[in-house]
Order: structure tokens, then sequence, then C-alpha cells
């Protein structure tokens, strides 16, 4: 089990992707997650 939490102070900040593949690029840019508390948790099945 594993807890995380993500952008810890719910700052306001653009992030951002850029695909060189193509001749024009796509771009992709959009505001933050704003704070983000979780857990993940994972269970193996024996075999």
């Amino acid at each position: 089990m594993i807890g995380y939490v993500e952008n810890v102070t719910n700052e306001l900040y653009y992030d951002g992707v850029s695909e060189g593949g193509n001749f024009i690029p796509a771009h992709y840019f959009g505001p933050s997650r704003p704070r983000t508390f979780g857990v993940l948790m994972t269970y193996e099945f024996g075999r």
C-alpha cells in the first residue's frame, strides 16, 4: 500500500506537452491538477 499527495501547496501552474513527430507538432497545455490525496493498493493472487 502506498499513500501519495500531488500538488501539496495547491499552487496554480500550467503543465504542457509538445509532440514533435509531425511537420506541425501538437501542443497541449492546461492548468495543473488541484491538491490530490490518494492511496494505491495492489493485491496479487497466488498461483
